[in-house]
């Protein structure tokens, strides 16, 4: 879950969640409309509560159909306006703890919102992209089976859900449904919206051949934000040299085992994993030019992580950032990463081999037994 990495959020963002935009802001309703999650809770106030979820289910059944990239932006995702009335409705003192240029209608959060949800509705055309390239047709009638939701996290009046299923039918899927993720979904005066955007979570079987699975399970892990699985491709991504600027891919270290370390100046825990990948190099000389160890900083701009660098002297590694955006830039939203640090072990044909906490696995072991493979 995402709070599992919140003290590794950076300080401006603690409050309101991560880069990815006030998650927590997003999820403001006068009416209780989650109300089944509590035991004792009338009946029809449960209905009522279930019957919220169901009309984002149609919401997002009707833009596949008409397969209407629009309607989806403007019917199941976040907009401004929202956020802005969300923002007004918090008590001043928690307002006053959001900086100046985090807040709604600033400048800075503005543009960053506009660009989170155009990434939000840029996860459409991928659903849809998908459905037509495995000729699943959507365009009949798509029968609602049931909306599915993790727990409801509240924070006096606002309600937020990490991920919503919504399963439904074909008149090719039988009995069989299909299901779709929302992720980052929040309760407004429009009902449930998605800030996080949707992707396939599962087909019905036979539909599928194995190289459509595999990519399935990237799109399942991205939809409920865990690592990748071990197995699959690794995303192609771009990035930009820290010493230089020039942009470089991921691609570019095709046939070397690559250590790909997401972090950040401002993160504590990452500070100790990043002083160890400094030493690697030195302490195995056999490795030679066959390994690449690459830290991708988060940091808001190239310059922050830069001094940072040089103030540590950590130049044993090949420092790159992600670019603007934070945990939102394209780099750590290819790869699911929630929190840092995050470090992915990918293999010499470009396939992840293995993900996680950098202190939760020996890389120099893990790496010298793929160079023997």
């Amino acid at each position: 879950m995402k709070t599992t990495f919140a003290r590794n959020l950076p300080p401006a963002s603690r409050l309101i969640g991560s880069s990815l935009a006030l998650v927590l802001l997003l999820s403001f309703s006068p009416s209780p409309v989650h109300a089944e999650d509590t035991p004792d809770a009338p009946a029809e106030r449960a209905a009522a509560g279930q019957a919220a979820f169901d009309d984002l289910g149609k919401r997002i059944l009707a833009a596949l159909a008409a397969d209407d990239r629009e309607m989806f932006a403007k019917t199941v995702l976040v907009n401004l306006e929202d956020v802005n009335g969300i923002f007004e409705k918090l008590p001043e003192a928690k307002r006053e703890q959001i900086p100046a240029d985090r807040r709604p209608g600033s400048e800075a959060f503005d543009t960053m919102m506009k660009g989170q949800l155009e990434k939000a509705a840029a996860t459409f055309d991928a659903l849809t992209a998908f459905a037509k390239e495995h000729k699943i047709d959507l365009s009949g009638p798509l029968h609602l089976a049931a909306v599915e939701h993790e727990p409801i996290n509240m924070q006096g009046d606002f309600a937020t859900s990490d991920l919503i299923t919504v399963k439904f039918k074909t008149a090719a899927s039988g009995d069989m449904p299909f299901a779709i993720a929302l992720r980052e979904c929040g309760l407004t005066h429009r009902g449930w919206v998605s800030h996080g955007g949707a992707g396939w979570q599962d087909f019905p079987d036979g539909l599928l051949d194995e190289e459509a699975r595999r990519a399935l399970l990237v799109q399942q892990a991205l939809n409920e934000g865990r690592p990748l699985p071990s197995g699959v491709p690794a995303p192609e991504i771009t990035f930009f040299r820290i010493s230089d600027g020039e942009e470089e891919t991921l691609s570019q270290f095709r046939g070397k085992v690559v250590v790909l370390d997401f972090w950040a100046s401002w993160c504590g825990p990452c500070q100790e994993p990043m002083a160890r990948m400094q030493t690697y190099a030195a302490k195995n000389p056999a490795w030679g030019d066959k390994v690449a160890l690459i830290a991708l900083s988060i940091d808001d701009t190239k310059e922050k992580a830069a001094e940072h660098l040089k103030e540590k002297g950590w130049d044993k590694s090949h420092n790159v950032w992600a670019g603007e955006g934070g945990f939102g830039a394209a780099p750590p939203a290819a790869y699911a990463v929630r929190g840092i640090p995050a470090v992915y072990l990918i293999d010499q044909e470009g396939n992840i081999h293995k993900s996680g906490h950098p202190s939760s696995m020996d890389i120099p072991e893990l790496v010298t037994a793929l160079l023997k493979e």
